[in-house]
């Protein structure tokens, strides 16, 4: 079986959450994303809306660091002919 990716949870327009103005979908409450990531074993739950830039950053802060902990280690050449 190979290696499983990382899967971050993203919920977006969040600042749209305490309007009425949505369409026939209830928005998902802070409690039920993390409850949702929890159960799809994802890595992060973040929230995101387009007038923060901060939350936006930190959407890319989560991406960044998820890749470079599940990142594939390169072996060396050295490694490989030492392991025949």
């Amino acid at each position: 079986m190979g290696r499983k990716k990382p899967i971050i949870l993203v919920a977006t327009q969040t600042d749209q959450r305490n309007t009425t103005d949505y369409d026939s979908d209830v928005p998902v409450s802070a409690k039920e994303g993390e409850a949702l990531a929890s159960d799809i074993g994802a890595t992060a739950y973040v929230e995101c809306d387009v007038y923060s830039q901060t939350s936006v950053r930190r959407v890319f802060a989560e991406v960044v660091l998820a890749a470079l902990k599940f990142r594939k280690r390169k072996s060396s050449i050295v490694n490989k002919l030492l392991k025949r």
